[in-house]
């Protein structure tokens, strides 16, 4: 599916213009965007919220740092490999596309 493809089906029409230009940046990152609710973008374990820019590891860590730049800088160092809980060998993993 292409990015552009992909893109529309994430972006909602409630969505500002800065929401948009964060989807369309994780896309072009090559990460694997869902959209939860209308009001969370998510990339593997990573949620982010961007009226208020509160980030969340799953199941329920809730990060100290805010906004779109922390939320980036978080998966990429992440670097597609995180185990956020320890559950026996479960490995939480994500992939770019």
């Amino acid at each position: 599916m292409s990015a552009a493809k992909n893109s529309t089906s994430l972006i909602l029409p409630t969505d500002s213009a800065e929401v948009r230009q964060q989807i369309e940046h994780l896309l072009a990152q090559g990460y694997k965007v869902r959209r939860p609710t209308a009001f969370q973008i998510k990339v593997g374990p990573f949620n982010y919220y961007p009226s208020k820019g509160k980030i969340y590891v799953d199941p329920a860590e809730k990060r100290e740092e805010r906004g779109f730049d922390a939320f980036l800088k978080l998966i990429e160092k992440s670097d597609g490999t995180v185990i956020p809980f320890d559950i026996g060998n479960f490995e939480g993993k994500y992939q770019k596309l």
